[in-house]
């Protein structure tokens, strides 16, 4: 039998990464930030979700998440997006909380302006990107 390897929540592992960084800026527009799983009342926020990947590397997640930005206005929730990506393309192989070490691979989708998925009347800043998330060693 292989070793056991259980990996960290990829969700957690991003927010734990991201957070830190997002919240050390000094760009208007990240002021008061927020980095969760879920879609809360607060704004700005970038929310994330799982939406897939694969674990072909024992040890290793290949997770694609989406990373849906929410601000008050096109041009706050583009820049929130470009400062969120740039910080991901950024991490190699970087601590994530306690439990985590993140790692960027790709963008599958490039940030761009689209509906809220729940409430049409709102918009928001999607963008897709595979990270490789590992257990802390």
């Amino acid at each position: 039998m292989l070793p056991v390897v259980v990996l960290p929540d990829a969700e957690i592992a991003a927010r734990a990464y991201l957070l830190p960084l997002l919240q050390g800026r000094s760009e208007p527009y990240a002021a008061g930030v927020k980095v969760s799983t879920v879609v809360g009342t607060s704004r700005p926020l970038v929310q994330l979700r799982r939406i897939g990947g694969s674990s072909d590397t024992p040890g290793i997640d290949l997770a694609r998440v989406d990373f849906i930005v929410y601000h008050d206005t096109d041009e706050n929730r583009m820049a929130l997006a470009m400062l969120t990506w740039a910080l991901l393309k950024a991490a190699a192989s970087d601590r994530a909380g306690t439990t985590g070490v993140v790692s960027y691979v790709s963008t599958t989708l490039g940030p761009r302006q689209m509906p809220d998925p729940a409430n049409a009347s709102a918009r928001v800043v999607m963008f897709t990107a595979d990270l490789l998330i590992r257990p802390q060693s």
